[in-house]
């Protein structure tokens, strides 16, 4: 799986001082100077010096430069659709890709990293210090935090584990009992026997930051609260009876540094959740918005009081039990006969505000910036940058057509906006 952002200029950069910027993101930021090499028994990361000779020559192969080429034209959207689809031979090459085209009249820098180096919130640092970088501040070494998340999952002192264990394997229990109720809506009727290509539809919510802010603070509720309801209800109307279930299945992304004895910064520290939205809360907007709120907070909840270390004993465990190579077999298996390997309507990861990205000096300044994702099911990504609100939308080909994600961003903007009508 990769991430991809997407920041367009509105200043000018010559190609040099672009490859510059990138180049010290290595130096600084040793993660990016990743490969993978194989031991006896398995494979490990091995970290290249930055002085070594090879990373230069890595470095060169990442970084593209492509010239002639437009904004916003057929061209491009084939390019970035490549791009986003592009592989990483992690055992050859550094586990990112770095694209600039310098000739529009805002220069677009598209960079693509694979996600066992870092998650949104990682990655979006990174271009922070970047654009730190472009405005004349030079970043010192960020030093390797350890990847583990066990320090976020773990409670102290570890003579509580025992007990600690107990009580997550009766939430386990608990939560299989409440999903037997739940019979969750798909967002494709079409799912395909094959893993295909993903692709990228950018839109741009017409509301304002500050029209959905004061909103939710009327609704007493979060942008993300807000925003989580609007995408629900988008789902509601275009399922329309269409599809067999009872229920929105929503993934969102849980950020876990804040559960660490010292938050760790580069690094994947991202879990998933999921918040059910049953058909009984579909036609009351007032218990909707409460709903979905109680979920979120529960779900964040969980792993802050250390409820959820079965989960994660499952999550690591049972693919180590089965094996990558079976495990993958499983999966081809699975995907060949058309099962739904994920039970969800769609994945949601919000990144908040970007607006400190503008914040470091005017010789570098950015009017856009597009999270997206390779994940093979429908992700959104929502942030924002000058005050507009940008909902990126990736999803497999096979499953969906473009038409088909323009009717649901459609959607998106018109229950948003009926939301934002609601008198409190």
């Amino acid at each position: 799986m990769g991430m991809m952002v997407t920041l367009q200029f509105t200043t000018r950069h010559d190609i040099d001082e672009i490859r510059k910027g990138m180049r010290h993101m290595l130096a600084i930021f040793p993660r990016l100077r990743s490969l993978v090499v194989s031991n006896f028994f398995s494979y490990q990361i091995k970290i290249l010096n930055n002085s070594d000779k090879q990373l230069d020559r890595l470095f060169d192969e990442a970084f593209t430069v492509h010239q002639d080429l437009k904004y916003n034209t057929a061209e491009y959207f084939e390019f970035r659709r490549e791009l986003l689809n592009r592989p990483f031979s992690l055992q050859e090459k550094l586990p990112l890709h770095v694209s600039y085209i310098p000739d529009d009249d805002k220069p677009i820098l598209l960079v693509s990293i694979h996600h066992m180096i870092c998650d949104g919130i990682s990655f979006h640092h990174i271009i922070d210090t970047f654009m730190s970088y472009l405005n004349g501040h030079t970043p010192t070494l960020f030093p390797i935090d350890n990847p583990s998340l066990w320090p976020a999952i773990i409670e102290r002192p570890f003579y509580k584990i025992p007990l600690q264990l107990y009580r997550s394997f009766k939430l386990y229990q608990a939560n299989i009992s409440e999903k037997k109720k739940y019979s969750v809506i798909h967002s494709t009727s079409r799912p395909s026997s094959t893993f295909s290509m993903v692709n990228l539809h950018q839109h741009f919510l017409p509301f304002d930051v500050n029209t959905v802010k004061k909103k939710s603070r009327e609704l007493g509720c979060s942008v993300t609260v807000l925003l989580l309801v609007a995408l629900t209800l988008a789902f509601i109307r275009g399922h329309n009876g269409k599809r067999k279930g009872n229920t929105i299945g929503i993934y969102h992304s849980i950020d876990t540094r804040p559960f660490f004895h010292v938050s760790p910064l580069i690094g994947n520290y991202a879990l998933f959740s999921k918040i059910n939205v049953h058909m009984e809360y579909w036609n009351n907007i007032e218990n909707l918005i409460d709903e979905i709120n109680k979920q979120l907070q529960r779900n964040v909840n969980r792993y802050r009081n250390k409820e959820m270390l079965f989960y994660y004993l499952i999550e690591i465990l049972f693919p180590s039990f089965l094996g990558k190579i079976f495990l993958g077999y499983l999966i081809k298996k699975a995907k060949k006969n058309k099962l739904r390997m994920i039970n969800g309507t769609c994945f949601i990861s919000t990144g908040g505000s970007l607006d400190k990205l503008n914040s470091h000096g005017s010789h570098a300044q950015i009017s856009e910036f597009v999270d997206s994702a390779t994940i093979n099911h429908l992700f959104v990504a929502i942030t924002s940058l000058n005050g507009r609100i940008s909902t990126n939308i990736t999803y497999p080909e096979a499953e969906f057509t473009s038409d088909e994600i323009r009717g649901l961003t459609q959607s998106f903007d018109s229950t948003l906006g009926e939301l934002l009508d609601l008198i409190n």
